[in-house]
């Protein structure tokens, strides 16, 4: 074998490792009309490769502060939900609040009411102003606010989802957002 060719050979297994380790940037989504479609952030692939689970995710106008998506597995139980509340769905629900504001009063609520949210925490490796909750033992939310937006993702004890998990949801979301 030929010098030139061992180092071409060097190359593309160079090449080869390097793209096999490198992750796919999310695509970035845009506001539209102000708002942002809950359920473009989390694909039901990505939630089944962190979980486990197999849910499909539908739009609801449940949040009246922003847009949600509910992600239910095949039996209709609710696997996960993803609110998103921006300046503009904010101004829908008071004329006076931001998502900002939003997320402010929801982290003060909870901390004013231990005996609903057993624990509120500050969470550090995503990178943004962000806390989980643990609302009643069994329905977890991580909160996070990035870019004046205010996301929820909610996931349920009952069907194996805990801390790691939603933190794991959460992060290819946020790479996603604007």
């Amino acid at each position: 074998m030929s010098y030139k060719s061992i180092i071409s050979c060097m190359f593309l297994i160079a090449l080869g490792v390097a793209s096999c380790n490198s992750t796919p940037t999310p695509e970035r989504l845009e506001l539209d009309d102000g708002e942002i479609d809950a359920c473009l952030l989390v694909s039901p692939t990505e939630l089944e490769s962190i979980t486990g689970l197999n849910a499909v995710g539908n739009s609801y106008p449940i949040n009246p502060s922003g847009t949600s998506c509910i992600y239910q597995q095949t039996d209709g139980n609710t696997a996960l939900m993803i609110f998103v509340t921006t300046d503009a769905t904010a101004k829908r629900y008071d004329k006076n609040l931001t998502a900002e504001d939003m997320y402010n009063l929801g982290k003060a609520e909870a901390l004013r009411h231990p005996e609903f949210y057993y624990t509120v925490e500050d969470i550090d490796d995503l990178g943004r102003e962000a806390y989980i909750s643990n609302d009643q033992d069994w329905e977890l939310t991580v909160h996070v606010l990035n870019n004046g937006i205010y996301y929820e993702f909610t996931g349920y004890s009952s069907y194996g989802v805990n801390r790691e998990m939603l933190i794991q949801i959460a992060k290819p979301a946020l790479r996603r957002v604007p």
